[in-house]
């Protein structure tokens, strides 16, 4: 069916999550609307022209994102990293979000819906699909791949599994090298202060993965109204987790293992404030960044990040959405690095075990 799209990882917000506010405050708040209405434009960026074009760029250190030159068709592209913007090349692969570490790459929504992309494929290093996961159902929303490149991870938006909410979110885990769904994680145990930590409405987004591909970082919300968040911390082998704080969404792991930079909420039901918090520690410093974020950042370094920010602000039908990049010890002002782009992914050695981002 063609994409009149009331829904996208960064549109459904806007429409959809307009509508789930009306009726219920949203857990998640990160839910992205595509509205098929007029919008603004930066000015196209130069395109390369062929796939030996491609494979120049994808030799280089680059960074993968979904291009959003057209709102209504996006697609995973790329950029060299040196150099944001100065080129780009739209593959043919549609998704709604990216990921990519050690040789393998995820893309979220690559079936075009009318109530927004759905289905999940892996994709190599030359950017060409390979497994599907037709067991990841729902709307496309998050994506993750393990720095060595074994598992990956998606969240998906949900909706008939409770009469008190008009969705509920999934995270899906998947061996990579095999091509097969291993479950999500609502099968983990979960412990809070060490005890065993249980509710009928969990709801688990954003995972982020550790260097050695078994640990892992996600967001839990319990609660469907004005729901309380925690960051949790789980092992993939032992299939269990445990609750590290609270206001905690969608983390990302620097690649150094030391930080965790996420949406912190600071009004509800969906107003976030980007922030970065110490491991060693459990203490957060908000960054520059004053608008409302909703996403999932990516570490460019150990002291910069990438997210995207609706041109028009928040709460505007016609939009376009820009990667911006700031410190993360809070100094400094944000810069927009790439126009009409959304879902970076940093590839410093494309075949390398270990890309140093989660």
């Amino acid at each position: 069916m063609a994409r009149s799209h009331l829904a996208s990882t960064y549109g459904r917000a806007l429409l959809f999550g307009a509508f789930c506010i009306a009726a219920v405050l949203i857990t998640a708040g990160y839910v992205f609307v595509k509205s098929s209405a007029a919008r603004q434009t930066a000015g196209p960026a130069p395109t390369a022209d062929s796939r030996d074009s491609l494979a120049t760029l994808l030799s280089q250190p680059h960074l993968l994102f979904v291009d959003a030159s057209d709102m209504i068709h996006t697609r995973l592209a790329v950029t060299p990293l040196d150099g944001l913007g100065s080129v780009r090349f739209a593959a043919d692969l549609t998704c709604d979000r990216v990921y990519f570490a050690a040789g393998r790459g995820l893309c979220s929504g690559v079936d075009e819906h009318y109530y927004g992309n759905r289905g999940v494929v892996d994709f190599d290093a030359g950017l060409q699909p390979g497994h599907r996961y037709d067991d990841a159902a729902g709307l496309s929303s998050r994506a993750r791949v393990s720095p060595d490149g074994r598992y990956g991870s998606v969240t998906m938006f949900v909706a008939g599994d409770s009469y008190g909410a008009p969705f509920s979110t999934r995270d899906y885990i998947f061996d990579l090298p095999a091509g097969r769904a291993l479950g999500t994680l609502e099968d983990f145990t979960v412990y809070k202060d060490g005890n065993l930590f249980q509710s009928p409405d969990f709801n688990f987004w954003g995972t982020t993965f550790a260097r050695d591909g078994n640990r892992f970082y996600a967001t839990l919300g319990v609660g469907s109204v004005g729901a309380t968040t925690y960051l949790v911390e789980g092992d993939l082998a032992k299939r269990e987790m445990r609750v590290l704080r609270t206001n905690v969404e969608c983390p990302s792991l620097s690649p150094d293992g030391s930080h965790i930079a996420f949406k912190k909420r600071i009004q509800n039901p969906a107003t976030w404030r980007l922030a970065v918090l110490d491991l060693s520690t459990l203490q957060d410093v908000e960054l520059s960044e004053t608008r409302s974020v909703d996403d999932q950042v990516e570490w460019l370094d150990d002291s910069h990040v990438l997210y995207a920010v609706s041109r028009q602000g928040q709460g505007s039908i016609g939009y376009s959405l820009d990667i911006w990049e700031t410190s993360t010890n809070g100094s400094g002002q944000p810069e927009m690095v790439l126009n009409n782009a959304f879902s970076p992914a940093v590839v410093r050695s494309p075949e390398a075990t270990g890309s140093g981002h989660s």
